[in-house]
């Protein structure tokens, strides 16, 4: 066994506070760019990027543990990231990028729309780097450069490669006899042939390009099908025993652990049911450790093992909440009617949060996103925000010209058309110039079809060059729309004008009316018919004007139906809205009810959602279900639990999450934080200690608690 290899000691010895060689201070490493910028006059910034990352590993600070079984430190001081916001500072500020910018700077400001350059929510070609290893990566690029000499992209990687080689080097000399010096000498020599050589390659390379070359790494991938050769080896050849291969899996995880990355960092479990004696041997590890990062992405599909599913239900229901269930039933034709290969397809893994990457895809999951809470009250408002009077959207006609339910429908919908269209065009402008901002050599090596085209995953070398717009609030539109359906048009209760009065006021005066529409309205996630064909309806509308509309990469664009936590920050910016939500309240999260209105318990929330993916969300719809401790006791509790993922599952539900708690641990626990330190919730996408979460987010925790109690 690996005495040195304890999960406190590999945390204790240094992970966290390590002790770092003499190097560049962050100010003299932006000296030191600007020397490299300004050298060349002219030179692209591909190669400048290049330049800039081999000096760093050349000279940077570096640092080791004593008794450390891994090492990837490297101090940047954020230098790339810091030149890279520069050029995009730069490039927003004219030609055509910097006019849609200015012109969508308004509905940006207000939370109705963004548009963002994205360089996050990448994953690697793991299999490739660990088959090639540096040196088979390394030697595909030189053999590519000799062919083509003049060719930027060969000519980028290969000086990264070589700074990379060095830089291994300066690790072993810095430390010859510690135990990672071993596996760095061979894998300067040849890929990665034992678990821990492929697990240092592996932290190696996300350190590289995550932190270094700040292409946003967010998926360790399928770990237990990368991992299954190298397992199967070891054990064979005596080599490791199985308890010394989940110590070195245990350093690993701690390693990404440490990160404390505040969205965690994810693996991907369960796509092959071939390596499950390996699949559920990490997961054994991972829960007995007691963290929450990396999180865990399990591929649902009929093949997948009942008896692995259960153990993840009772991993969920001790407080391990860290999982989030992923349906192949959903996800692989919502990638194939992309145009995606069926084999591609197949082979997705879930990237940041939940969202399906095929392989060969570089999707840009996080490129633009609509509040299309906030389209319901330009309709109402004549396309002007009610916060503030600017125009943001399209004249749809004053409220006392709308004169059927009908016709105010029609011109939410004609605000949800015009944000979507004014998020493509600012995205399709910053993917002109990608790569005059961010020039990703390194993550593009890793991929065959990038080597092969020699060009960069963000000019056209990636196999599917697709790019992701978001829609969120779907149960706030639902709910807002039923409202003025019923008490406007049907019931005639008050006009529309008095309506937007009302709400302008945020409700003051009008609490029995906000209480009448919150219980006796239709409502999303009760199985309610009306409710549920409306939402239906809107997500259906606006998948058919992103799902396969051109992109400027070469791809298409993809919808997604999550709001992660920009549930909360949008919120703020959106005035009182006509579901009764007072004005700064957070919007609804994911494909959550809002809170409190998921009357009729998580069965009828469950069939309301798995409707929604019937017209294809291939960027990712997720769920966060919350379950009472009451309701999952025992054997019959944790076969409820699996009852319902797999109802979800053969009803076409994409992504589920759980959270199981009660209201009083979780006042407890606001009351008096520093007693539940530990306690996990899932938070959006990723999990979180419920004590750093901000007191707004909490209550929302809590009231969820109490409603699932009920119910």
């Amino acid at each position: 066994m690996l005495k040195y290899s304890s999960l406190a000691e590999e945390i204790d010895l240094g992970i966290q506070n390590p002790a770092w060689t003499e190097g560049p201070t962050g100010e003299e490493l932006d000296q030191k760019m600007l020397e490299i910028e300004n050298e060349a006059p002219g030179r692209s910034r591909r190669l400048l990027k290049a330049d800039m990352m081999s000096w760093i590993l050349r000279n940077g600070a570096i640092a080791s543990e004593e008794h450390g079984v891994y090492a990837d430190r490297l101090r940047h001081e954020g230098a790339i990231l810091r030149v890279q916001k520069r050029w995009i500072a730069d490039e927003t500020t004219r030609g055509k990028l910097g006019r849609l910018v200015s012109e969508a700077a308004n509905g940006q400001n207000a939370k109705l729309w963004e548009a963002r350059l994205d360089t996050s929510h990448t994953c690697p070609d793991w299999e490739r780097i660990l088959r090639l290893g540096i040196t088979g990566l390394s030697g595909e690029i030189k053999k590519k450069r000799k062919d083509c000499p003049d060719n930027e992209f060969y000519q980028a990687a290969e000086m990264i490669y070589d700074g990379i080689s060095d830089y291994l080097k300066r690790l072993i000399a810095l430390r010859p006899d510690a135990p990672y010096s071993v596996f760095l000498r061979e894998l300067l020599l040849h890929a990665p042939a034992t678990t821990p050589e492929a697990l240092e390659l592996m932290l190696l390379y996300y350190m590289l390009q995550d932190g270094l070359e700040q292409t946003y790494v967010r998926s360790f991938g399928h770990l237990d099908l990368l991992l299954w050769s190298f397992y199967q080896e070891d054990l064979k050849s005596g080599r490791y025993s199985k308890e010394e291969f989940c110590e070195y899996l245990k350093c690993f995880f701690a390693r990404i652990s440490a990160m404390d990355h505040p969205n965690n960092v994810p693996i991907c479990l369960g796509s092959d049911p071939a390596v499950y004696e390996l699949t559920e041997l990490i997961r054994e590890t991972y829960d007995s450790m007691g963290i929450y990062c990396p999180k865990i992405q399990i591929r649902v599909h009929d093949r997948i093992p009942e008896e692995f599913l259960l153990h993840v239900m009772n991993s969920i229901r001790s407080g391990r909440s860290s999982y989030v269930f992923v349906n192949d039933r959903s996800v692989i034709p919502a990638l194939t009617a992309l145009g995606i290969r069926p084999e591609d397809a197949a082979s997705y893994i879930p990237v940041g949060c939940y969202e399906p990457n095929a392989f060969g895809e570089v999707p840009n999951t996080c490129a633009g996103n609509v509040n299309m809470t906030k389209c319901v009250l330009l309709a109402m408002n004549n396309g002007r925000d009610p916060k503030d009077g600017i125009r943001l959207g399209v004249e749809v006609g004053e409220a006392e010209a709308i004169e059927s339910y009908e016709a105010f429908e029609a011109a939410v919908l004609r605000e949800v058309d015009f944000c979507i269209r004014t998020v493509m065009d600012e995205i399709n402008a910053y993917e002109e110039i990608y790569i005059q901002m961010n020039p990703a050599s390194l993550f593009s090596s890793t991929m065959a079809s990038c080597v092969e085209r020699g060009l960069d995953a963000y000019e056209g070398g990636a196999i599917y060059s697709n790019t992701s717009i978001n829609m969120m609030g779907l149960a706030d539109i639902t709910d807002a729309l039923c409202a003025i359906k019923h008490k406007v048009y049907e019931e005639n209760e008050l006009t529309l004008s008095e309506f937007r009065k009302i709400l302008k006021n945020n409700w003051e005066d009008a609490e029995l009316l906000r209480k009448s529409i919150r219980t006796a309205c239709p409502r999303f996630g009760n199985g309610d018919p009306e409710a549920d064909a409306l939402a239906e309806k809107i997500a259906a509308f606006s998948a058919e004007r992103i799902n396969g509309a051109p992109a400027a990469r070469g791809g298409v664009f993809r919808m997604g139906l999550f709001s992660i936590d920009v549930a909360f920050t949008d919120g703020l910016a959106t005035s009182a809205s006509p579901d009764g939500r007072f004005f700064g309240d957070p919007l609804s999260k994911n494909l959550c009810a809002t809170v409190g209105s998921d009357r009729k318990g998580p069965t009828a929330l469950l069939n309301t959602v798995s409707r929604l993916t019937r017209c294809g969300v291939p960027n990712g719809a997720v769920l966060d279900l919350v379950l009472h401790p009451s309701a999952v006791k025992g054997e019959p509790g944790l076969q409820s639990m699996l009852t319902l993922l797999k109802v979800f599952e053969k009803n076409g539900g994409q992504c589920l999450q759980m959270n199981i708690f009660d209201t009083a641990t979780l006042r407890e626990a606001q009351a008096f934080p520093e007693k539940y330190e530990t306690l996990q919730v899932r938070v959006c996408g990723w999990n979180a200690r419920f004590t750093r979460l901000s007191r707004t987010e909490q209550d929302v925790f809590i009231a969820q608690a109490e409603n699932s109690a009920a119910h």
